[in-house]
């Protein structure tokens, strides 16, 4: 699970709609339990992924193998 969660953060730059993002400015940290930490920053439309902590202003918890359900669309987030 941690690969498929790596590989997400890996790439995750290239699977943003732009044109949903521009304007915002937000920052969220990921803590992945048996994959790892991620920052990711949305900046009017670009997206940054930084691996480890930062500070953020939403941070999301979870399991490495939640999360890779989340991500390949076998669990709705909500």
């Amino acid at each position: 699970m941690s690969v498929v969660v790596s590989e997400f953060f890996d790439r995750v730059d290239t699977l943003v709609d732009r044109s949903r993002t521009a304007g915002m400015r937000n920052s969220y940290r990921f803590e992945i339990s048996g994959a790892g930490t991620w920052t990711v920053l949305v900046d009017d439309g670009e997206i940054q992924v930084h691996p480890g902590g930062g500070d953020a202003q939403c941070v999301i918890l979870t399991s490495a193998d939640v999360f890779a359900k989340i991500i390949t669309g076998k669990l709705s987030p909500i």
